[in-house]
């Protein structure tokens, strides 16, 4: 049997069908996960919200909960989404259900960062992204359930794409188009407030463009009034989607906006960071607190591509006047939202995941920066061999570590950090308290030998609520203050100066690479028999 060649037609297919194989390796970890995870801080907060949000459009607006609730200052398409996976899962805990929510907001994010770099850089560019969102840790990871951040980072992500698609032809540029990306803006906003800034950057890029040709002056006095209209559009779309998703913007629009910025900006969170080796107070964190985060989670994969994306846009001289409104495009949406909170004082905490929306687009750019110098390695084969394998070694390193520490892959360092191991001495880690969901299962399994017959009394130096999803029977533990008698005391690493967890012996450690401080340990209380004495 003689072998042929793979056709012309094969080879013009095979980017698509990478692209199809890492999107359907990252569903597949994710669905994965989201049964397997643990639940997160903010969970029970955004379930609430969806209650009181369908309250209120039930009533009419006359219920008016979700519009006084502290969660008044989030719009409610994530919450009312997740709603209604509940009700499309009922045999399923809400947990997983809503779960499942955050999965279908992150597959949106996925395929809006792949369309991006195809638009950018072709059918290869289009699946390294998938590659490379795929095996990044803290994508895949947060994609297993964060209820807040993965809404807000898909939605962006699609409004991230149909702006870049507005600068490329702007003066062609239909009113749909125009109403596309108003739709999905206003969807973001309906999530989080950085939605509002979507459309001034489209106001932005529009400058560019008239900036660009202000010396042809009847072009640009052709093309104004079309693309004005072309704002108000999107302007008016992004209001009316927001603000029909928004309960608190449908009754206070003005003080509502105003108040919540207001809000955001100096959010009043009163807890520490574990940052560099020592826990400083959010409202005080230094300004490299952010970048510092990017750096040591982002996988290196991830940073050369983008730092190729810069050398090959250094040395792309064509980017004449022509190319300004796809430059302020692509780089204000990714630069401004963490140079603003840097250097705002606002108040920050949990790493880059408040930021999570910028992964999507970023990696995009990344794999626009490989799939570029790949082609310019092409021009001999020793040269695309070398650059394809630098390619895969930078991939593997961090897809292997996300298939193998799923769920708790969010926790990802790269090497030249020190890992999860180095860095879990100068970092916060499992910030999202998600690997308590073993503790709680370690309780059940543990329960009689601890307690007997009786309640089991747990001290907890976290909140009660991470482990009750995972209780067998809840009227069978009882959450006490460490002041009273109990039978097991969890401790759980977050505030917890590194060095604790060898100050006694445990009873059980979770630590999923060696080296690390354990993410927890369970002690043994008073009320519970000795430990029997291990055999000689």
């Amino acid at each position: 049997m003689s072998f042929s060649p793979p056709s012309r037609s094969l080879r013009a297919r095979l980017p698509d069908l990478l692209a199809w194989a890492g999107g359907l390796l990252f569903v597949g970890l994710a669905l994965r996960g989201a049964f397997t995870t643990g639940m997160s801080w903010d969970e029970v907060d955004h379930r609430n919200l969806g209650t009181m949000a369908l309250d209120f459009y039930r009533s009419l607006g006359a219920e008016r909960e979700a519009t006084t609730n502290v969660m008044r200052y989030y719009g409610a398409l994530h919450a009312l989404v997740g709603a209604g996976f509940e009700r499309l899962f009922p045999g399923l805990h809400w947990v997983a259900a809503r779960h499942l929510a955050s999965v279908l907001f992150a597959s949106v994010g996925f395929l809006y960062a792949v369309r991006l770099a195809r638009l950018l850089g072709g059918p290869w560019a289009g699946a390294l992204a998938a590659w490379l969102l795929a095996s990044f840790p803290g994508w895949v990871g947060h994609a297993l359930f964060n209820p807040i951040d993965v809404p807000t980072a898909g939605m962006f992500a699609a409004a991230f794409y149909h702006l870049v698609r507005l600068a490329r032809g702007l003066e062609a540029a239909s009113w749909r188009a125009w109403l596309v990306f108003g739709v999905f803006s206003g969807l973001t906003l309906a999530v989080r407030l950085v939605g509002i800034l979507l459309v001034p950057f489209a106001v932005a890029v529009v400058g560019a463009w008239l900036l660009a040709h202000a010396g042809q002056r009847e072009r640009v006095r052709a093309a104004l009034p079309r693309l004005a209209a072309g704002l108000a559009v999107a302007g008016v779309a992004a209001l009316v989607v927001s603000f029909a998703l928004w309960p608190r913007m449908l009754v206070e629009p003005i003080e509502g906006l105003r108040d919540t910025f207001a809000r955001t900006s100096q959010y009043p969170w009163p807890a520490q960071v574990f940052f560099r080796g020592e826990f400083i107070p959010a409202t005080e964190l230094p300004r490299t607190y952010l970048p510092v985060f990017f750096a040591v989670t982002t996988p290196l994969a991830v940073t050369f591509g983008l730092a190729l994306a810069l050398v090959l846009g250094a040395r792309a001289r064509a980017l004449g006047r022509e190319r300004w409104a796809l430059a302020v495009a692509l780089l204000l949406p990714l630069l401004f939202p963490p140079l603003y909170a840097t250097f705002s004082g606002a108040v920050l905490y949990d790493g880059v995941r408040h930021f999570l929306f910028l992964v999507p687009p970023a990696t995009a750019l990344a794999a626009c920066g490989w799939s570029g110098t790949l082609a310019w390695l092409a021009r001999t084969r020793a040269g695309l061999a070398a650059g394809v394998a630098l390619f895969v070694l930078a991939l593997a390193e961090p897809l292997v570590w996300t298939v193998r520490q799923l769920p708790l892959c969010y926790t990802y360092f790269h090497p030249l950090a020190g890992g999860l191991a180095g860095a879990s001495r100068r970092y916060d880690t499992d910030y999202w308290a998600l690997s308590l969901r073993e503790a709680a299962e370690w309780l059940v399994a543990h329960r009689r030998e601890l307690a007997g017959d009786q309640p089991l009394r747990v001290v907890v130096s976290s909140s009660w609520h991470l482990y009750v999803p995972w209780l067998d029977d809840p009227s069978q533990y009882v959450s006490v203050s460490n002041t009273e008698p109990y039978h097991a005391l969890v401790v759980h690493s977050r505030w917890q100066k590194p060095g604790w967890e060898s100050l006694s012996p445990c009873e059980a450690s979770k630590s999923i690479v060696p080296g690390q401080v354990p993410f927890w340990q369970v002690y043994r209380g008073r009320l519970a028999p000795r430990a029997p004495a291990p055999a000689r």
